[in-house]
């Protein structure tokens, strides 16, 4: 599965290649060739089989027997082109990859930020040492939690490359079971990356580490799932 994934989220996967090709081109009504059209111009010419054909009917485009120029003036348009089932299936498959990938792409993005957290943990300790006379040991709670954050970050990603593949590859698992339990470890995991930056560019008071030290436990029993 992991393995599939990173193929299919590099770009290194033919099926998916072609459903991007099949999103934004059309086969040539001769040779069947992708062909995408980059102009306005609605009457395209095949590069490979050199075939004159109109984009709105797919129709052929001029007289000869593989159309030519002479159609701007007596082609007719009887219609659009109505995308085949491939065309459209390709569509919905697309849009549902990205939904994953998107999501997928974002949590390691922002664990790619927050792990910038753990430079700021000098600066941090002392001040919690200075302000409020903490031990060291006792200033440990930041980098537990930009260590939990990453750990959450992590299996996020992975609960949305699972989420791709799980209609065909894990269909026993309740779909809307594991999406609750997916949403509670977001929703734990966004709070605690919030008040792990608020503590780095605002001024703390003991109250607030209170409330960042008992948010920790919580994404920890969620991040065990």
């Amino acid at each position: 599965m992991a393995v599939e994934w990173t193929k299919k989220n590099s770009g290194g996967d033919d099926t998916l290649n072609q459903v991007c090709i099949l999103t934004i081109a059309r086969p040539c009504p001769s040779c069947k060739v992708n062909i995408q059209k980059n102009e306005g111009c609605n009457h395209m010419t095949c590069a490979h089989c050199h075939y004159h054909f109109c984009w709105n009917c797919m129709g052929k485009f001029g007289s000869g027997p593989k159309g030519g120029t002479d159609g701007y003036g007596s082609h007719k348009c009887n219609g659009d082109y109505t995308e085949g089932a491939a065309s459209n299936d390709s569509v919905a498959e697309l849009k549902r990859f990205e939904f994953f990938s998107n999501r997928y792409n974002n949590h390691h993005r922002s664990g790619q930020l927050e792990a910038r957290l753990l430079g700021e943990v000098p600066l941090l300790e002392k001040e919690l040492v200075d302000r409020f006379g903490m031990p060291w040991i006792a200033c440990q709670f930041f980098v537990t939690g930009v260590q939990q954050l990453q750990l959450n970050r992590q299996i996020l990603k992975n609960s949305y490359m699972f989420g791709y593949f799980r209609s065909t590859m894990a269909p026993y698992v309740n779909k809307d079971i594991f999406e609750n339990i997916q949403l509670d470890l977001e929703r734990h995991t966004e709070r605690l990356s919030n008040l792990l930056g608020y503590a780095i560019t605002q001024s703390m008071s003991l109250s607030y580490l209170a409330i960042v030290v008992y948010s920790l436990r919580i994404p920890h029993s969620c991040a065990c799932w």
